[in-house]
């Protein structure tokens, strides 16, 4: 057998309201998976505002996932710091690092029992704010307008099977989407997770990210139209940061951006949203 290596645990306390602003500064950032293979993320240098919405683009491989696995510590790096709100978090304890930060997987994980445990295990929040929560994320209908869209409304007392087996791909992720609504955190990570609903839905649940000014937002984009008019956009490749600023900034320098939103499918669209003249 091959046993895991327990993660250090110790590190100093942060105040109860870390991070307060949501503020990210990667400094020469290196990360290998292992000592004998190459490295996944190769000199990051990045800084994130309080509030900024930031979307994270590449092609398959580039290392974007690993970027916000590596915001949550869940590799050791070779060399850099990564400072939240001024706070290098190489130095704190892990249970408040990720206790701290919403993250939202490719593949969401959730626990036998029904949506009300899954959404307040510890039971800290009024129905009221989870019911809320589920209707922002299109799970649960507020209208008749809601309930002849909504295929399959949920409600606090559905079950919910071991890993959510019972409820589709698309509805774990948006169950997850509504737990990190509900907790208010101040950075939120989203690794592609909107990737398994539609279009509607999609847009639906980015205008509800949105909407709160104060919150940072990093995303890994399955679709570039989710981040297309996002504050700024960090284009990824073979593990190095290749080009970020502005979409409309990218998109006018032709470089890798610009590539990319050429190569879409529905780049016409892509074009509008960017230069501000679509009707979204």
């Amino acid at each position: 057998f091959q046993y895991l290596e327990t993660e250090n645990q110790d590190g100093v306390d942060v105040e109860s309201g870390w991070p307060s602003t949501g503020y990210v500064q990667i400094q020469d950032f290196r990360m290998r998976y292992s000592t004998d293979l190459p490295l996944v993320l190769d000199n990051i240098n990045l800084t994130i505002g309080p509030g900024e919405r930031v979307g994270i683009v590449g092609r398959t491989g580039a290392g974007k996932s690993t970027l916000l696995l590596a915001l949550l510590r869940m590799m050791k790096p070779e060399e850099g710091t990564i400072t939240i709100d001024g706070i290098d978090t190489s130095k704190i304890k892990l249970h408040d690092l990720r206790r701290r930060i919403g993250y939202i997987p490719q593949n969401p994980a959730l626990f036998s029992g029904t949506i009300r445990t899954n959404l307040d295990p510890f039971n800290q929040y009024p129905d009221s704010t989870l019911e809320k929560a589920l209707q922002q994320v299109m799970l649960m209908s507020s209208s008749k307008a809601d309930q002849s869209y909504i295929s399959q409304t949920l409600s606090l007392d559905s079950s919910v099977a071991a890993g959510g087996e019972n409820i589709s791909h698309g509805q774990r992720q948006l169950l997850c989407l509504a737990r990190i609504l509900i907790q208010k955190h101040k950075l939120i990570l989203l690794d592609e997770a909107t990737s398994a609903v539609d279009v509607r839905t999609d847009e639906a649940i980015q205008r509800v990210i949105r909407a709160d000014q104060e919150q940072t937002l990093i995303v890994v984009a399955h679709r570039l139209k989710t981040v297309a008019t996002f504050d700024k956009i960090v284009v990824m490749d073979s593990g190095k940061v290749v080009e970020q600023g502005s979409p409309s900034e990218l998109l006018e320098a032709r470089g890798a951006f610009y590539g990319l939103v050429m190569n879409s499918k529905d780049s016409s669209d892509l074009v509008a949203r960017i230069t501000g003249k679509s009707r979204m």
